[in-house]
């Protein structure tokens, strides 16, 4: 298992880095500039709202789902037509709800057409992970890898294509171009389904979909309370400011980063719960698995945390010109929160593989009333900056309190080797960085590329992630 999660994991970040970060510094901030603060703004509200009745297209499906497939898989050809039809009721189900959310909000006319049109790509794009979930839990780990980055390859063909030949594009152009190409990403993933004897033939089960929901229940609450953490912010900035969609703007420049920094916490979250729940299920230990994975988001946590504290200004001047400078601040504040919220993805998984659901809500549940109170008190007075402040405090919150539940469950065993190497790598990123920001004079992606190579070399001489070792694993050599 050691041997396939490092195989994995090479190749996730091989082609995420290489596909995402394009799509996200490439694409999306282009067609942020070309559309402007306030319709990308409002966009971005409409997103954070429809993601918020995320519980309703996943009431937890995705996570049990990976659970029950990995740990079941002799009931697969029999489970997943019904689940099929059970996603397109839910489809229906949170297209409607969420235009009956924009309206009672305030919102009319196309608006609530955009509401519609974000609902079906978050649909498809939750399928598509859902279908890769599957396949990782049938044993098809290396399919799910290669799929990972599908998504966005497509999207930066599509989008690209509209941007070089110099046709029209505004936000109604891009949410139909993001509908297209899940659709056919979702075919793509169903096709290599089908070959582990998927029937693509919807089965509306109303006792097996209400069984199988019920079982869902706990994690479809995690859905419901980790998605006000992730999106709820964008939507009170745009209804509690006076400007706010042009403040939403500002703030989605910056969250943008906090979003790409976090994309390979939510690789390796995707990839370790169905790993986890394989390992406890076969009562084998999860330890090192849990380790290699720790340290290797902590340093890449720190190394993007660093990256964009410290260079804030340069890289928004340039992906964004001057249009957005009012947000550097607020980036500046909100990336801290990426060393926390990458850390979630390795101890909740394990949590959640372990069947604690009833301690992972709780926790969510208190940081949620943490978080909203914190956001409608201080953003109409201190503005985006607030909500900067407050998603920095929830999610240490957050990863302080999934910590306590490892330990308390025993699920982590201490090692004060490694928490020494860990404290010893955060003073040393933070000083070499501080060097740079002080002293240096250089360009600031020369500077950024030397940081790189001190940060490889010191890792490499003090052990804490041993590279060799994990690319002799990924080869298959032990």
């Amino acid at each position: 298992m050691k041997k396939e999660f490092a195989y994995n994991i090479f190749f996730l970040l091989i082609i995420n880095l290489l596909i995402k970060p394009l799509y996200i510094f490439g694409i999306e901030t282009k067609v942020q500039n070309i559309t402007g603060p306030e319709a990308f703004g409002l966009y971005f509200s409409l997103f954070g709202l429809v993601f918020l009745h995320q519980f309703i297209n996943d009431p937890g499906i995705q996570n049990y789902n990976t659970i029950f497939v990995a740990q079941n898989r002799e009931k697969f050809v029999h489970h997943f037509p019904r689940l099929i039809g059970l996603k397109l009721v839910l489809l229906m189900l949170l297209t409607g709800v969420s235009i009956i959310s924009g309206f009672v909000l305030g919102h009319r006319g196309y608006v609530l057409l955009y509401i519609a049109g974000i609902s079906v790509t978050l649909f498809l794009s939750t399928l598509f992970v859902l279908f890769r979930s599957m396949l990782s839990g049938m044993g098809s780990y290396r399919t799910d890898t290669w799929l990972s980055a599908m998504d966005r390859f497509l999207l930066i063909g599509v989008i690209g294509f509209f941007f070089l030949t110099g046709l029209a594009f505004d936000i109604e152009t891009f949410i139909v171009i993001q509908v297209i190409c899940y659709v056919v990403c979702v075919g793509l993933a169903a096709y290599f389904l089908s070959r582990l004897g998927a029937i693509f033939r919807p089965v509306f089960d109303w006792n097996y979909s209400v069984k199988f929901v019920l079982s869902c229940l706990p994690y479809a609450i995690i859905i419901l309370l980790t998605g006000v953490v992730m999106r709820a912010d964008g939507v009170m900035i745009e209804r509690l400011l006076p400007d706010g969609k042009y403040q939403a703007g500002v703030y989605s420049a910056g969250y943008r980063f906090l979003d790409a920094a976090n994309m390979f916490g939510y690789i390796f979250g995707a990839l370790l719960l169905p790993m986890f729940s394989r390992l406890l299920a076969e009562k084998e230990d999860t330890q090192e698995v849990f380790s290699v994975a720790y340290r290797i988001l902590f340093v890449m946590s720190l190394m993007l945390g660093g990256t964009f504290y410290f260079y804030a200004g340069d890289v928004f001047l340039f992906f964004y010109g001057d249009a957005y400078t009012a947000g550097i601040p607020t980036m500046r504040l909100l990336i801290l929160a990426v060393i926390p919220a990458a850390l979630t993805n390795v101890f909740g998984p394990l949590i959640l593989a372990s069947r604690n659901i009833r301690q992972y809500n709780l926790l969510y549940l208190s940081a949620v009333v943490i978080y909203v109170a914190a956001n409608l008190i201080c953003i109409p007075r201190y503005g985006n900056i607030a909500a900067a402040g407050v998603a920095v405090f929830t999610w240490t919150y957050i990863v302080l309190g999934m910590v306590y539940i490892c330990s308390k469950k025993g699920l982590i065993k201490s090692d004060v080797s490694i928490l020494i190497k860990s404290v010893a790598t955060f003073a040393s990123l933070y000083l070499i960085f501080l060097f740079f920001d002080k002293i240096a004079t250089l360009n600031w992606m020369v500077e950024l590329g030397i940081i790189g190579i001190t940060v490889l070399l010191l890792l490499y001489l003090s052990k804490y992630i041993d590279l060799k070792e994990i690319l002799r694993a990924a080869r298959g050599k032990e």
